[in-house]
Order: structure tokens, then C-alpha cells, then sequence
């Protein structure tokens, strides 16, 4: 179980690094705030390590809400996703 966690725990640092790369890449405006690793993590989580559906959920939040900073809308999406799952 220990090991299971620290292998968890290793993949969503780097599946949340290259989540971040992700997002600031596909941004279209020249606002070109670093997402915070931390929320990145925290959607990592929320999505069990799906960068797919997290990639997917932040595009749509980015096409709805254009001209929003990263970190809003990785905001935006965890706390969508913790409200859906009340």
C-alpha cells in the first residue's frame, strides 16, 4: 500500500508538471501565467491521474471562459468537479 502511494504520488508530480506544460501552451492570449503546480496536482487527483479528461475539462473551461488566467481555471474546474461530487 506504502508503495503504492509513493508510486501514486510520483506520477502525479510529473504527470502535473507536463499537465501545466499543457495548459500554458495551449493558451491563445500572451497572459502567460505559470499555473500553479499545486492546483494542477490537486486536478490530478480530483480526475484519479487522467490527464486526458483533466486536458479535456480545462479546454472547455478555456474556450467558455477565454481571456481567464491558468490558475483560474484550474480553479474553476476543481471546483466544479468537488460540486458535482456533492
Amino acid at each position: 500500500m506504502v508503495i503504492l502511494l509513493k508510486l501514486l504520488i510520483f506520477l502525479s508530480a510529473s504527470a502535473a508538471g507536463w499537465l501545466v506544460w499543457y495548459v500554458i501552451s495551449q493558451k491563445k492570449r500572451p497572459t502567460s501565467h505559470k499555473a500553479s503546480p499545486y492546483l494542477a496536482k490537486e486536478l490530478l487527483i480530483l480526475v484519479n491521474g487522467d490527464t486526458n479528461t483533466a486536458r479535456r475539462l480545462l479546454r472547455n473551461i478555456n474556450r467558455t471562459n477565454p481571456g481567464r488566467s491558468v490558475d483560474w481555471c484550474l480553479e474553476k474546474v476543481i471546483l466544479d468537479l468537488e460540486r458535482d461530487r456533492r
